[in-house]
């Protein structure tokens, strides 16, 4: 019996791989082809995506982190002063270092008590209330300024404004406890030079920000020393303007975002 072999002609078999090569190449051409706005929306979405975590962050920030830092450093704060106040070591005048505890502030009204630091500068104030170093101590003669956070770190002063005429105010310093009443409370254009003048023999001011990134307007409480003011002592002489200018005062945007 003659086999007999069956031959594949060769156009056949050209004709069916054909169609491969012809879907491949429309697939090279579908890849290659991808709209330019794709690209454009990856790349906003990411942007999306990085300002949401910003935005997270800085929250987190300004309600959580910066409140329980100011917590913890009033909590050593106040164990320093209770002890220096003991054993009569809390400095009353000449050059203070940055920071020291100086004092207590109470203001029953608006539920405030918080130590006083030396120092009203915007890395100071992140621990407490700052005095001014260039005014005289609190309770004595002249005008004390101590400046407080508005929105941030622990917010001391955030009530400012709701202080009303009569309200009592009471610092307790190395020369012993002063109290004052509130004569009343305004907003000032930032930087006022009326905010470190005297008005009387013995006044105390408080000074924050007058709004949640406010950097043109200042609220400004002042209060009268009842009784007779604490023997006067040396203070600095001079302002200077990264204690009194608006880094302190303000909720400060870009330094947050920096430091998160």
């Amino acid at each position: 019996m003659t086999a007999t072999h069956l031959a594949v002609p060769i156009e056949d078999a050209s004709r069916s791989a054909a169609p491969d090569r012809e879907a491949r190449r429309r697939t090279r051409a579908r890849v290659e082809t991808v709209p330019a706005r794709d690209g454009a929306w990856t790349v906003l979405w990411v942007g999306l995506l990085v300002i949401g975590l910003l935005v997270v962050g800085f929250i987190a920030h300004v309600f959580v982190i910066s409140r329980v830092t100011q917590a913890r450093a009033q909590h050593h704060l106040e164990e320093t002063l209770r002890t220096d106040l003991a054993n009569a070591a809390v400095p009353v005048g000449g050059v203070i270092a940055r920071g020291t505890p100086i004092a207590r502030l109470e203001i029953p009204a608006i539920g405030l008590s918080q130590v006083v630091v030396e120092g009203s500068d915007s890395e100071t104030t992140r621990s407490g209330p700052g005095h001014v170093r260039a005014t005289p101590m609190p309770g004595q003669s002249g005008n004390a300024v101590v400046i407080g956070r508005l929105a941030s770190y622990g917010r001391p002063f955030a009530r400012l404004a709701d202080l009303a005429r009569g309200d009592a105010v009471t610092i307790i310093t190395g020369q012993g406890r002063s109290r004052f009443r509130v004569t009343g409370t305004t907003t000032v254009p930032a930087g006022a030079r009326s905010v470190f003048t005297s008005v009387g023999s013995a006044n105390l001011t408080l000074v924050t920000a007058a709004g949640v990134g406010a950097t043109d307007r200042w609220t400004v409480t002042r209060a009268r020393l009842v009784g007779e003011p604490k023997p006067a002592s040396a203070h600095l002489g001079r302002l200077d303007r990264a204690e009194v200018g608006v880094v302190g005062l303000r909720l400060d945007w870009p330094e947050v975002l920096l430091r998160l």
